[in-house]
């Protein structure tokens, strides 16, 4: 931004608490934003084909994150969910035609004690694997589509 200083930008990004995200989405591109945005509460990543689990280590710094959709993102794999991992505030996690996420990846939404909804319609995920995080994660309710 051309002609604005520090403190602006700084109070303007800080106050920034959703972001909605398609297509085109880089790794790069998502490092830059999430490391601009730490008040980010909402974050929506949907038919984003560029996008890696590099791209979504960025997540891991969004401590005041609430739901994350990442719905269509056919590059993503298990490893995208070791990413919020340990995430306090996350209640709400989309995963709706990522479907290189399996059982796998669901163990290490273990640790995200915080989750009370998680959307698997269209993954690799097995009704054996989401029984066991249920088990682990009794207030969850998990949406799929088998």
């Amino acid at each position: 931004m051309r002609g604005v200083n520090r403190k602006w930008r700084a109070l303007h990004y800080g106050a920034c608490t959703g972001l909605w995200l398609w297509s085109g989405v880089t790794d790069k591109v998502m490092h830059a934003l999430c490391g601009r945005l730490p008040a980010l509460t909402w974050l929506v990543v949907c038919w984003v084909k560029t996008l890696t689990a590099d791209g979504l280590r960025a997540v891991g710094g969004l401590t005041v994150l609430t739901h994350l959709n990442l719905d269509r993102c056919a590059n993503l794999t298990d490893a995208v969910l070791w990413e919020p991992r340990g995430h306090t505030a996350l209640t709400e996690l989309s995963l709706i035609g990522c479907t290189h996420v399996t059982d796998t990846g669901l163990q290490d939404l273990l640790s995200v004690t915080a989750l009370r909804r998680l959307k698997l319609y269209y993954t690799s995920t097995t009704q054996a694997g989401r029984n066991a995080l249920k088990a682990a994660l009794p207030a969850l309710t998990i949406h799929s589509d088998q």
